[in-house]
């Protein structure tokens, strides 16, 4: 989680040095929990907004509920039959960078949808 959020602190950068901070949304997953993660986000100006527990359903549908079957449709829809470390690999290989996955996913979703 360290990781990611120094990533998503990279490409978020210039609204950072726009506005001063940038608020990110977050669903009370474990390591998201811990201080070290909470220190970081303070010290890269992430202001961190937590969700209630058990509610990605209704926060992020895109992780759930019809998000889910819009991924599945998106999948059969967008690309041959794969496990999802065999995407990630197609990707990683081809140097896609983790922002244009995201924009392919919103595509994909849209085409199932």
């Amino acid at each position: 989680m360290m990781l990611w959020l120094q990533t998503f602190a990279h490409e978020v950068r210039e609204r950072i040095e726009e506005e001063g901070f940038v608020v990110l949304g977050l669903d009370r997953h474990g390591p998201q929990m811990m201080y070290a993660f909470q220190a970081r986000a303070k010290e890269l100006k992430i202001v961190l907004v937590y969700g209630p527990l058990n509610r990605t359903d209704v926060a992020a549908p895109v992780d759930a509920g019809i998000g889910a079957t819009l991924k599945q449709l998106s999948n059969k829809n967008s690309m041959k039959p794969t496990t999802k470390r065999t995407r990630t690999a197609v990707y990683e290989a081809d140097g896609i960078s983790a922002k244009t996955r995201r924009k392919n996913s919103v595509t994909w979703a849209v085409a199932a949808w």
